[in-house]
């Protein structure tokens, strides 16, 4: 299951995931700057798009690589003529949730249910978008994509990440970023004052975060 995320576009317009409830179908394509496989792939995916315009589907690339920018980006896809949203993952949170590894990579999702019906080549895409828009159950189909690898240094801190500690690592945070309101008396909705109530409250605690509706204000 595709979690609930929100990004913003190069138009700096916020886009949620979950927003798209009532779509047939939501196509994500992983973006990086240069890649020939995108390049070569562009007039495809902007036919897939054409294809399915009207039809319930969006369509939006993601960008999850490390060091690329909005203003070449912009540029870039002007120039192969992609038109669709880019979202920007700089955190990479959504991509490594999406188990992204290759730019040029269609992941085609079901809203239904959030779950995954195609990724691969944007040319093994069009079966799992018919078969949703006609309203039927896809199985995952699974092809491997031809664009460039898309580094994800975290993934490789796993073990370390096994062994955080909640006194010494996720405490500190709280108290710095939430228990100011989030304490009894504060205008925080629930207190987050110790373990076992973080720890209850930490599905929503990361479903806030990643759509942006906390920490409030700017």
């Amino acid at each position: 299951t595709v979690a609930d995320f929100m990004l913003a576009d190069q138009n700096l317009l916020a886009r949620q995931l979950y927003r798209m409830s009532d779509d047939k179908a939501v196509v994500l394509v992983t973006y990086a700057t240069g890649d020939a496989a995108l390049r070569a792939d562009a007039k495809a995916l902007m036919a897939l798009k054409a294809a399915y315009a009207g039809k319930g589907v969006d369509m939006l690339a993601i960008d999850s690589r490390i060091g690329d920018r909005r203003d070449p980006v912009v540029a870039e896809a002007k120039a192969i003529g992609l038109d669709m949203p880019i979202l920007f993952d700089y955190e990479q949170l959504v991509g490594e949730e999406l188990k992204v590894t290759r730019a040029a990579e269609v992941i085609v999702i079901d809203p239904r249910g959030w779950t995954i019906a195609y990724r691969g080549p944007v040319g093994g895409a069009k079966a799992a978008l018919d078969a949703l828009v006609a309203g039927q159950k896809v199985a995952l189909t699974s092809v491997e994509a031809k664009g460039q690898l898309i580094a994800f240094p975290e993934r490789a801190k796993a073990a370390t990440f096994a062994k955080i500690s909640y006194a010494h690592t996720v405490a500190p945070i709280i108290q710095a970023k939430c228990a100011t309101c989030h304490q009894p008396g504060g205008i925080g909705p629930m207190p987050l004052n110790s373990y076992e109530q973080i720890k209850g409250f930490s599905p929503m605690i990361r479903e806030v975060i990643r759509t942006h509706r906390m920490p409030p204000y700017l």
